[in-house]
């Protein structure tokens, strides 16, 4: 039973990362992010 809260933030890190990801790339595409640095 101690696998599935490691499972749970495996998915919230890669989520997180996927989140971070997305918003790197499109920093610039809608105007309201900050320019990559």
């Amino acid at each position: 039973m101690k696998a599935y809260p490691a499972i749970g933030g495996v998915i919230f890190l890669y989520m997180t990362f996927l989140y971070a990801a997305s918003k790197k790339l499109t920093g610039n595409s809608d105007g309201s992010n900050n320019p990559p640095q």
